[in-house]
């Protein structure tokens, strides 16, 4: 039986962790936006302005368009921003039943519907274009995500977090396993935060920012935040499913707060070099047309996914791994 000491443990460790994934997704954001203004000769933001700006919003008029579904505009900037939040409670290894890679998937898939039904809801033709584009966005990369998902489940035994990390502990980083898998993997970031070369359900100069043109006030900050959430959640997941050390087993992070702590650190280290690589892809990288996108992401990640897919179930036979 559970103590209930154990619960409020983790209860506070939940709630920590969505506080701690809440402020540091703003500041994983405004380094995307520092990195690709000194790529291109700018100074760029100050350290503060995604806070501000999020803060800003919520003192911000709210206007809803007279031809905006009323309830739909409303409700998915909310459902969106609940999504969101969820998210570190399922990625960090605090509920056992929680952190599961199927329930995570599932958010972060959750998290881009939401956002396509947003800008339907506008009833806006721009916001319905960028609508539908965001929606050819999740049909491109859900396909090598899961296949991504389906070669650590072959390799691992588990989808569980903590299993994952354990069989890590005993057996080296997935990384080694799957370096095409976290190659495929790291390529669905940019599409999934909507990023060069990606970046086509908003294009600013087409759809000036498409499916959040219509939004304001408190609900474009519910909609911004779950947006910068997401792209952070994305670097934590990939490193801790494909990075972890040996020494980091959850028996001893169970029973060793030093080396928890350290584990963290870990973790947070290597989602950034994610979010670095990430963001110097979008400063380096145009935006390909919508019907160039599908096409090389296709060919590109789903190869990728699916030829290392291959390879762990050959290796899998063979009693290799």
């Amino acid at each position: 039986m559970t103590s209930p000491l154990l619960v409020l443990a983790k209860i506070g460790a939940a709630i920590l962790a969505v506080i701690f994934v809440g402020l540091m997704c703003p500041y994983a954001n405004w380094l995307r936006r520092k990195i690709r203004a000194k790529v291109h000769g700018r100074v760029g933001p100050p350290w503060w302005q995604e806070y501000a700006d999020l803060v800003k919003l919520l003192y911000k008029e709210d206007i809803m368009p007279a031809t905006a579904s009323r309830g739909f505009f409303t409700l998915m900037p909310a459902l969106s921003f609940a999504t969101a939040i969820s998210l570190p409670i399922l990625v960090f290894p605090i509920f056992y039943s929680l952190s599961d890679l199927i329930l995570i998937a599932y958010g972060l898939l959750m998290v881009s519907v939401l956002l396509v039904l947003a800008g339907y809801a506008s009833n806006n033709p721009y916001s319905i274009v960028g609508s539908r584009r965001a929606l050819l966005s999740v049909l491109m990369y859900e396909l090598p995500f899961v296949i991504v998902l389906i070669s650590i489940f072959i390799l691992t035994g588990t989808t569980n977090i903590f299993k994952i990390i354990t069989w890590q502990a005993n057996n080296g980083p997935i990384i080694m396993y799957l370096p095409l898998g976290a190659a495929a993997f790291i390529m669905c970031i940019p599409i999934k935060a909507i990023l060069n070369p990606f970046s086509i359900a908003t294009a600013e100069t087409e759809l000036m920012e498409g499916v959040l043109l219509e939004y304001s006030g408190k609900r474009l900050a519910l909609l911004e935040f779950a947006h910068k959430m997401e792209f952070y959640i994305l670097a934590l997941l990939f490193a801790i499913i494909f990075t972890n050390l040996p020494w980091f087993t959850m028996s001893a992070m169970a029973s060793n707060l030093s080396l928890a702590c350290g584990w963290i650190i870990w973790i947070i280290f290597v989602a950034f070099i994610v979010v670095i690589v990430s963001s110097f892809t979008d400063a380096l990288t145009a935006r390909l047309q919508p019907y160039k996108a599908p096409k090389l992401y296709w060919i590109i990640a789903t190869v990728l996914a699916a030829v290392n897919l291959i390879i762990i179930c050959m290796l899998r036979l063979a009693g290799i791994v």
